[in-house]
């Protein structure tokens, strides 16, 4: 059972003793925390014990890095990322010239806008040979690059089409390697630091 997201009205340790009684009641196996600092990981382990921890965390959004996701590796909680392909951005699929549906959730997001966009891109057009040498698609590539990220766990992939799922599969079974690895990192250096996942306003 995860508590999704912290309640800023509420303390997190008062959430925490809550869903220690449903664990030590046997109500739920294990429990997990989302979208949560490192204080708030300390401060809710040391009420209730911390199986997983969940967040968003992709080639363009890595700020777990800094701080989350070494005290889960410290700690022993596993890390279970979402957003690995940005909402479809990462795929590859979406042309420079998208014309996004006015109702398509994803315009709020600064990474679908202007020059981040265009960022982006370049990105993925830096992405395509790598991932042509690897025998692979970009997703594939993408998804593979998540999952083998030290102290990442597992990946959750969205799909909405029979060869989406295809894909998010195919990211697993094999692995990068240590050229491919390097150019990616290239290709990373080059992009810069992506935009916050703060909405547009």
């Amino acid at each position: 059972m995860y508590l999704h997201a912290p309640d800023p009205n509420v303390p997190i340790a008062e959430s925490a003793g809550a869903l220690k009684e449903l664990l030590e009641a046997g109500k739920t196996r294990s429990v997990g925390l989302s979208n949560a600092s490192v204080e708030q990981l300390a401060e809710f382990s040391a009420v209730c014990p911390l199986a997983a921890f969940q967040q968003h965390y992709n080639m363009l959004q890595r700020e777990i890095e800094a701080g989350p996701l070494p005290w889960c590796q410290s700690h022993g909680v596993s890390v279970i990322v979402y957003w690995p392909l940005v909402k479809g951005l990462l795929a590859g699929k979406l042309p420079r010239d998208h014309v996004f549906d006015p109702r398509d959730g994803r315009q709020k997001y600064p990474m679908f806008h202007g020059d981040e966009w265009q960022k982006n891109q370049d990105f993925l057009e830096n992405l395509r040979p790598i991932a042509q040498d690897a025998g692979q698609s970009v997703a594939e590539l993408v998804i593979n690059w998540t999952i083998h990220q030290p102290g990442v766990t597992a990946a959750l992939c969205g799909a909405k089409r029979p060869g989406q799922i295809q894909d998010n599969a195919g990211g697993m079974g094999w692995r990068l390697t240590d050229e491919q690895m390097t150019q990616i990192q290239a290709a990373l250096a080059k992009r810069g630091q992506a935009a916050s996942r703060g909405a547009v306003t």
